[in-house]
């Protein structure tokens, strides 16, 4: 998506500017268009009117067709906070400029915005509704000057062509974008498929300049570099519904493991749900920056899983100073004529400016500090800003403008007449310093290509954020490979001889029905039951004096701990889990050391026999009695207790030898 600024020299408009920021005294012109049933949109007053068409709602039925009557627009459904959020950019940014006496002093700017509904028709008039001023044209609205064109492509420039005065050898003389150019994100994931290899791709687009010039720019990028499109289908916003459905049996069908996908995030959100109802939860999809950071779907929780490790370009993430603030204070009584306001309101507060209604009445009590929306997170002011800075591109083109006296006319009564190019030439020449310190200026009608690279990551409570992971910079492209997070674990999947699908990676472990292992526990279950043996016959033969002398006591626990030495070698059959690798080491550990304890005192009981005959042997034969012998054993056991508690096992993969398979 991208936002334009256009400058409509219509006649009409263009003496209007002319009067305004010029001052020329040309007689005024009515012009009226028939543009009945478009709703006035929210109109402020001023010197000069900057005009905006912004997707408030982004959905209408089809019109009647017939061809035997003259359709009427229908009603625009599904209010869009973040699209809101654009409008209040606009609103934010003008009144910030009029209360800057260094940009454009003595001419107070107003603002003209209407909904294009993301409809071509509701476009197109309303476009031609600003530049004429509607059916009031000859009252108190004004014409527009400049107009902050639709988020859409090719709605804009659908109106570029169509209010164009003239046939000027330039295919859109007044067509400016404060976003890059769509083909450099096309070719910015481009880069990402080659850069690991990906070698089949698939790609779900929207019905627009945008989706389709989108496949048209990966295929050329990835032309000669072993990369292929398995499928292509489009989205087609007035059947939706079916044609979701279809590109879903697409993906489902085609072995392509990565989905590119270039549409609008409703449109995306149904493509994904209809995805996830036939459980196709195993793609990786390569998202554009109209949905890549879309709060809607990072925070709908039927898409997490499907979602998940998802990799796109998104526009730049920079501030607004005040702007938080602004939202914040946010108030019906503030802008009384805002209808957009108040139809955010109810839906907010779930309240009714109407008597009609059903739900209860606004109070006026209702305050946005409490509420958690869409509107107030500014995590991403990312379209927000570049409709920021294209209502500042145009003040300053406007500012240029006044100096148009000065330059052409030596006499300050005399009030020269500005020629048609000069406005478009101001706005080509814009070059400002923003209050961050960035420089802005146009290249060709486009600013510089650059987007941020983001990663959609798990946090902790299994809902979804979007991460900054890198950056493209024309066509430069830099990955922070250790911030991506992948879908399923790092290396969880493999790709198959062709490359062209994941496949779960071979999982190794020592299985019961190998060879080895069925060795392994035959061995194990022998020595334990000789060992049972022996402490059969040592506890028959317990009260003879042999096994007296040899402190049966410590005897019997050290057969009973090279018994359970025995058996510890059962626990290491089968896949490892957290729990048997945690048992593993907690079993062969405790009773290791355990043997190991009563065969280190018995032997320093021998030791100490064979030096009792010597001279103080007493002092060391006191100290190493039966109580003293007991104690060093569950001493030493202590200790490899208290190791393990500190040392956490856990089942570790290795997959040094063949990345293709996991050793547990």
């Amino acid at each position: 998506m991208s936002l334009r600024v256009f400058s409509w020299l219509t006649l009409c408009a263009l003496l209007l500017l002319l009067k305004a920021v010029c001052g020329a005294g040309v007689e005024e012109t009515c012009v009226k268009l028939d543009t009945s049933g478009i709703l006035d949109g929210v109109y402020q007053d001023g010197d000069v009117i900057i005009g905006a068409l912004i997707n408030i709602h982004n959905f209408a039925e089809r019109p009647d067709m017939t061809f035997t009557r003259k359709p009427e627009l229908t009603t625009c459904v599904n209010f869009q906070e973040r699209s809101f959020r654009w409008f209040q950019a606009v609103v934010f940014a003008v009144e910030e400029i009029n209360q800057n006496p260094s940009l454009l002093p003595g001419v107070r700017l107003g603002y003209h915005i209407m909904d294009s509904c993301t409809r071509y028709p509701h476009s197109l008039l309303a476009g031609m509704s600003l530049v004429t001023g509607g059916n009031d044209t000859c009252g108190n609205i004004k014409p527009t000057k400049l107009i902050i064109g639709d988020s859409s492509s090719t709605h804009s420039t659908l109106l570029s062509r169509t209010l164009r005065p003239l046939q000027i050898p330039v295919e859109y003389p007044n067509f400016f974008r404060t976003v890059p150019v769509d083909s450099y994100q096309a070719r910015a994931l481009a880069q990402i498929a080659k850069r690991y290899g990906w070698s089949w791709v698939g790609a779900v687009v929207a019905d627009s300049d945008y989706g389709r010039g989108a496949v048209q720019v990966f295929e050329e990028e990835i032309k000669d570099s072993g990369i292929c499109l398995a499928f292509s289908h489009t989205l087609y916003r007035d059947q939706l519904a079916k044609d979701a459905a279809i590109a879903a049996a697409k993906v489902q069908e085609s072995s392509a493991r990565v989905i590119l996908v270039f549409a609008w995030y409703t449109d995306v959100e149904a493509f994904l749900l209809e995805l996830i109802n036939r459980n196709v939860t195993d793609r990786l999809f390569l998202a554009s920056e109209i949905w890549s950071t879309s709060y809607k779907l990072l925070r709908n929780p039927k898409l997490y899983t499907i979602t998940k490790g998802t990799l796109g370009v998104a526009l730049r993430n920079m501030p607004i100073p005040g702007f938080d603030d602004h939202l914040r204070k946010l108030h019906p009584s503030r802008y009384p004529n805002d209808k957009y306001l108040k139809e955010f309101w109810e839906n907010t507060f779930g309240c009714s400016f109407g008597k009609s209604s059903t739900s209860p009445p606004c109070t006026g009590r209702e305050n946005l500090e409490d509420a958690h929306t869409q509107l107030t997170d500014n995590s991403r002011l990312t379209v927000t800003y570049n409709v920021y800075m294209a209502v500042y591109a145009a003040a300053h083109a406007l500012h240029s403008l006044l100096k148009c006296t000065i330059e052409k006319g030596s006499d300050p009564q005399l009030k020269p007449k500005c020629g048609s190019t000069d406005l478009l030439q101001h706005v080509k020449d814009v070059h400002f310093t923003t209050r961050s310190g960035e420089e802005f200026y146009f290249q060709d009608g486009n600013i510089p290509p650059v987007y941020d690279l983001v990663n959609w990551q798990e946090n902790q409570d299994g809902s979804l954020r979007s991460v900054t992971i890198g950056h493209v910079n024309a066509d430069k492209l830099i990955i922070n490979e250790a911030a991506i997070k992948w879908p399923g674990q790092y290396g969880q999947f493999w790709s198959n001889s062709h490359r062209n699908e994941c496949v779960p990676r071979e999982t190794e472990f020592l299985s019961i029905t190998e060879t080895m292992g069925i060795t392994l526990m035959g061995v194990a279950i022998s020595g334990a039951a000789i060992t049972a043996t022996v402490a059969l016959i040592f506890l028959y033969h317990r009260n003879t004096p042999i096994v007296k002398a040899n402190n049966s006591e410590l005897s019997f626990l050290l057969l009973l701990s090279l018994k359970l030495c025995f058996l510890c070698s059962l626990v290491f059959l089968g896949k490892p889990s957290a729990w048997s690798c945690r048992v593993q080491q907690a079993a062969f550990g405790i009773s290791f050391v355990l043997c190991i304890s009563c065969i280190l005192v018995k032997t320093f009981v021998v030791l100490v026999a064979f030096h009792s005959a010597r001279p103080g042997s007493s002092v060391l034969i006191k100290w190493f009695r039966l109580g003293q012998q007991r104690g060093s054993v569950v001493v030493f056991t202590c200790i490899q207790v208290k190791s393990l508690r500190l040392h956490k096992a856990g089942s570790q993969n290795n997959r040094q030898e063949d990345p293709s398979l996991w050793l547990v």
